[in-house]
């Protein structure tokens, strides 16, 4: 009985060792090889935004800010008319001194076209006659207002007709600085007299300028 156990627990044995078979290895395992990282191709540098020029428009200034244009004023007038007007302002009833009058309310105007306006309808030698008699009512205004008051004035006056371009026969007489003919019209030796054929002979070298 116990042979009989004992062999059918080696053949059980070897029935379940054939029913197993042999154990077979593993399948070798192939390494692994690090996979590179594909080089990146190099990067542009990035391209230049191209300028776009704009050709510069001029800015237009607001027409308040420009500056108006002073008119221009020739040093001589253009002609004897002009002359009588601004001689007849600028010399005469823009200096007269407060109550003063050169005869009446047109002589004594400041208005240069009324004076103008009233020119050009008379002979240049109506003109000439007309300014010498206001020139010598401004010297006897003046020299009643005392001899620097005279002076003064005749000197602004010359100064201003020096500025004509006129030879007026001597250096000192074609200054235009008003210093020259104020110390000369200060001369003790000096009278209003003097002074009043001064600026006679200038008014009349004037007109003979023009042609009168």
């Amino acid at each position: 009985m116990k042979k009989l156990l004992v062999l059918v627990f080696v053949l059980g044995f070897l029935w379940v060792g054939c029913s197993m078979g042999p154990s077979s290895p593993p399948p070798p395992t192939t390494p692994t090889v690090p996979m590179k990282p594909a080089p990146k191709s190099p990067t542009p540098p990035p391209k230049p935004t191209p300028k776009t020029t704009t050709s510069a428009v001029p800015i237009k200034p607001h027409p308040s800010t420009i500056p108006k244009a002073t008119p221009f004023v020739p040093a001589r007038p253009l002609d004897v008319y002009h002359f009588y007007a601004r001689a007849s302002v600028e010399f005469l009833s823009s200096q007269l001194p407060p109550g003063a009058t050169l005869g009446n309310q047109y002589k004594d105007s400041g208005d240069y076209d009324l004076h103008y306006n009233w020119a050009v309808k008379q002979s240049p030698q109506i003109l000439k006659y007309e300014l010498i008699n206001k020139i010598k009512t401004m010297v006897n205004i003046k020299a009643m207002r005392g001899k620097a008051e005279l002076a003064y004035w005749y000197a602004y006056v010359c100064s201003k007709m020096a500025s004509y371009g006129i030879d007026f026969g001597s250096p000192a007489a074609n200054s235009t600085d008003y210093r020259v003919h104020e110390r000369w019209a200060l001369s003790p030796n000096i009278t209003p007299a003097v002074l009043q054929d001064q600026l006679i002979m200038r008014i009349n070298k004037i007109f003979a300028s023009y042609g009168y």
